[in-house]
């Protein structure tokens, strides 16, 4: 019974807090939030498609890859990801001795067959500048509510990019989809 409580109350606070603007839909009133369509069909939402190792030690083509050239990371996505949006939004962070409010963006993938009523789970990257990134993990501020920092996913010279803490914890359509696709390394950086 809690549990499913838990279903509801989760995801509407990601609703009232910008986290789970949906798909397709009339100009968002928070300027904070963006949410950008892939190209159907297209291999990368910019710039060329990436490769993978098959496994065999052969380079293939991934089928669907997010690149984000301003922060310099990409999300390899396998062909059920092709039409997927990003939702762009802005994270929020502090502590007793943060010296004051953080921020940083965060980009959601979005499955193309997420809906309001039927969400779909996201995938979220945080990023962070490596002096954010070090005040996270000595615990001088946070960037939610759970015990835990956000996992690291990748980094590069500029940023550090995670996956926020419990960004699965709504329980969501898809979430083991998810966690393989994060598994198995999709996220890298340049």
């Amino acid at each position: 019974m809690i549990k499913n409580r838990l279903k509801w109350i989760i995801p509407a606070a990601a609703l009232l807090s910008g986290c789970g603007a949906p798909k397709d839909t009339a100009p968002l009133a928070d300027p904070n939030i963006a949410v950008s369509p892939a190209e159907p069909g297209a291999p990368a939402a910019s710039g060329a498609p990436d490769t993978a190792d098959d496994g065999g030690g052969e380079s293939k083509t991934a089928s669907v890859v997010y690149e984000n050239e301003d922060y310099g990371f990409k999300v390899s996505l396998p062909e059920d990801w092709d039409g997927y949006t990003v939702v762009e939004t802005d994270w929020e962070g502090g502590g007793e001795t943060s010296g004051g409010k953080q921020t940083g963006k965060q980009f959601s993938l979005r499955h193309p067959s997420w809906t309001e009523d039927d969400p779909y789970q996201d995938i979220p990257v945080m990023t962070f500048t490596p002096d954010q990134w070090e005040a996270v993990q000595n615990e001088e501020w946070n960037v939610s509510a759970a015990p835990m920092p956000p996992e690291e996913l990748a980094r590069n010279d500029r940023y550090v990019f995670a996956l926020p803490p419990r960004y699965n914890f709504a329980d969501a359509r898809g979430q083991e989809e998810v966690q393989k696709i994060l598994d198995d390394g999709a996220v890298s950086a340049e």
